[in-house]
């Protein structure tokens, strides 16, 4: 298990150099700001399975039959988010000798209590406030990373993210992990930004 997730930091950090540059470019155009926001989703949509599997608890939240469960979650898009889980399925099968199972839903209530509960959460379009706070405390009661591609939502509570300025690293809310209890793998925690 410790090889595999050597390999998948490895790859964490090839991916992020591999996208970096690009954010250089940045100007009023909304053209522009569109695409690098399409990037900035497509980026941190291959990163989220990376990092949710750098989980140091992650044997503890497999699914039942063994796999890493990951829930797309969102409100009122659910063919965008069937979309998201396409793509990963493709892209992202497994990490390591783990399968993925992808999953997508716009209700919390389903996976709580004595409920299967997933590994990790993927938000698939921006939330309220209102939704995110229920998302945040979710993520607290049962010891969940949520990760987000939206600006602005780490800042807000949510536990993981991307950070763009000359170049692209994760980007952690460190009181939202500790307060989760969420410790992820040391390696990958020095090569991302943190808000504390």
């Amino acid at each position: 298990m410790a090889k595999a997730l050597h390999k998948n930091i490895l790859k964490l950090i090839q991916l992020l150099v591999f996208s970096g540059g690009i954010w250089f470019v940045n100007s009023g155009n909304t053209q522009v700001n569109k695409s690098i926001d399409e990037y900035r989703f497509q980026v941190a949509l291959k990163l989220f399975p990376r990092i949710a599997a750098t989980d140091q608890q992650l044997n503890e939240k497999l699914s039942n039959n063994g796999k890493i469960w990951l829930l797309i979650y969102y409100t009122n898009k659910p063919k965008q988010a069937r979309q998201l889980i396409e793509i990963l399925a493709d892209d992202i099968p497994r990490i390591g000798k783990r399968d993925i199972e992808y999953r997508y839903s716009n209700k919390l209530d389903e996976y709580s209590g004595s409920h299967q509960l997933p590994t990790a959460i993927f938000l698939a379009e921006p939330l309220n406030t209102a939704d995110l706070r229920k998302l945040t405390e979710y993520s607290q009661k049962y010891h969940r990373l949520v990760f987000s591609p939206f600006e602005g939502d780490v800042e807000r509570g949510v536990t993981a993210g991307i950070y763009i300025s000359n170049k692209i690293t994760p980007y952690f809310n460190k009181k939202a992990l500790i307060m989760a209890d969420i410790n992820l793998h040391k390696g990958l925690l020095r090569v991302s930004t943190q808000y504390e």
